[in-house]
């Protein structure tokens, strides 16, 4: 996604979350994602049927505004989601097509499932089955589905195993101290680990992708689309970067992706080569052939390429020292 793409899309939540925010008692809609019971099976969801009082309200208001702040304050750096792969600090921003590319012709990705599912149980007419304790060992997350009219946002809750108990000991508060919980509880976060708005993916724990959303599939669907696309830059004969993806090595498939974006990808072959042979760093990590294309001889070539493709060597104008800074940001 462009600059300006990931800026609307910021804009566009904020929006959203404008509007829905004083209507967030009648807007809120809770789902359990449970993992299936065979592996040619979906995941399912499940409606969370909660007695809406006092105490839900706050719990609602509080997790809204909190967890959305991680997304929108004015300090918070939004990026192109291969841009954000190594940078825990951006929150990454993808087209929610930027996830079919696993997907055969006519499936749907399963971030588009989740949101499709959670859609069509949320319509007033449509029969949703209620999640019960028997299904608490197969929770893999909460959904929450904020919606006013056609404004929606589905923000995603991975729900780690230390927080589903079959048995648990909780003291809880009321008017005449406190009273003792000892049954089968399912604990909630005060984070989000994605929130989907209007096409729109922000994520700030992309590993939850990886785990629960076959993202880790997509990274080498699109790490192999670039690494046909590298044909014209440098010469792979043995296929060292294919062989890598095969076998999921997730360090060359996401600096691979990330690769996407970079704007080293822009310069003409001898011009590249030329610079290279400028700077320290590079004078001497590479092989050309007679048509100026860098060639990978060993497997050893891939870490020095993928660094170089990724312009990860700064140079401080204020110290004249040079850094390796696998995580830039873009100042101007």
């Amino acid at each position: 996604m462009t600059p300006e793409e990931i800026n609307a899309a910021r804009d566009h939540l904020k929006e959203v979350r404008t509007i829905i925010a004083p209507h967030l008692e009648n807007a809120v809609s809770m789902f359990t994602v449970l993992k299936p019971e065979s592996n040619k099976q979906s995941f399912t969801l499940k409606c969370i049927d909660v007695k809406r009082g006092d105490d839900t309200a706050e719990f609602d208001r509080h997790l809204f505004n909190n967890a959305l702040d991680e997304y929108l304050k004015e300090d918070v750096i939004h990026a192109d989601i291969r841009e954000a792969l190594e940078d825990k600090n951006k929150i990454a921003v993808a087209s929610v097509e930027f996830f079919a590319s696993t997907q055969k012709e006519g499936d749907v990705s399963k971030v588009s499932e989740l949101c499709d599912k959670a859609r069509e149980l949320s319509n007033d007419d449509k029969q949703c089955e209620s999640f019960t304790l028997t299904d608490i060992d197969r929770v893999l997350g909460i959904i929450f589905r904020y919606a006013v009219g056609q404004d929606t946002i589905y923000a995603y809750q991975k729900i780690p195993r230390m927080w589903v108990a079959k048995k648990t000991g909780m003291l809880i508060p009321n008017a005449k101290g406190f009273r003792l919980y000892t049954k089968e509880s399912l604990r909630f976060g005060a984070h989000f680990d994605f929130l989907i708005c209007a096409d729109r993916l922000f994520a700030r724990t992309i590993a939850t992708l990886e785990q629960q959303f076959g993202f880790t599939e997509v990274f080498r669907n699109h790490a192999t689309v670039v690494r046909n696309g590298l044909s014209s830059l440098i010469c792979d004969e043995k296929d060292f970067l294919q062989d890598q993806i095969d076998a999921g090595r997730m360090s060359v498939v996401r600096k691979l992706v990330k690769v996407q974006s970079s704007p080293v990808l822009e310069m003409e072959r001898a011009i590249l080569r030329k610079r290279l042979s400028e700077i320290p760093a590079y004078q001497n990590a590479f092989t050309f052939d007679e048509d100026d294309k860098i060639v990978v001889k060993f497997k050893k070539d891939i870490a020095p390429l993928l660094k170089m493709l990724n312009d990860e060597i700064v140079h401080s104008q204020l110290t004249d020292v040079v850094y390796e800074s696998p995580n830039k940001t873009l100042l101007q």
